[in-house]
């Protein structure tokens, strides 16, 4: 090795043999325009996207997006219950109303019995069947021991109507034997 100069690196090429040079100095490029061409166009590539530095505000995006799914399913629950609530009371209100025409012949007083025991829903969206009517046998003739059916009705009023969901309409039934004698 000759004093002063740099120690050489032997560094592979295309072809398989090495070239020697000196370490200090980068080696000349085999085609120094087609490297500032290829340079050049990487240099115009588009950027990549830039990382997020701050993630203020994606809560609030994330609620946005989450909030209709949310409410939709509060309103099905509200909805649920309601309509189990309205089960109940008109089981409660049809049983009621058997009971009392199983005791007497009078279908004013078995609607009055329902009005009054639909206590939490509207008494108006009720509506009231009695089989076989006061005016047919076996309710006209000799009733005692022949059943009395009730049927109570009531359309539930859907919230969001304008959306195009069905009304719910709840039934409940009962019946009992007729007790009374004329």
């Amino acid at each position: 090795m000759a004093a002063g100069r740099p120690p050489l690196a032997a560094t592979p090429r295309r072809g398989g043999c090495t070239l020697d040079w000196p370490r200090s100095r980068p080696p000349v490029h085999a085609a120094p325009r087609a490297h500032r061409l290829v340079r050049a166009a990487l240099h115009r590539l588009p950027a990549p996207p830039r990382t997020v530095k701050s993630d203020r505000g994606q809560a609030i995006v994330e609620f946005a997006m989450v909030l209709p799914l949310l409410l939709a399913l509060i309103v099905a629950v509200v909805l649920v219950a309601e309509i189990g609530v309205a089960r109940l009371a008109l089981e409660h209100a049809a049983a009621e109303a058997a009971r009392t025409g199983a005791l007497t012949n009078d279908d004013d007083l078995v609607r009055a019995t329902v009005a009054a025991a639909v206590t939490p829903l509207d008494p108006k969206l009720v509506s009231v069947s009695i089989d076989p009517p006061r005016t047919q046998p076996p309710r006209s003739g000799a009733p005692r021991g022949s059943l009395i059916r009730i049927r109570v009705r009531y359309v539930i009023p859907v919230p969001l109507g304008f959306v195009g969901l069905p009304q719910f309409v709840v039934e409940g039934a009962a019946a009992r034997r007729i007790e009374w004698v004329p």
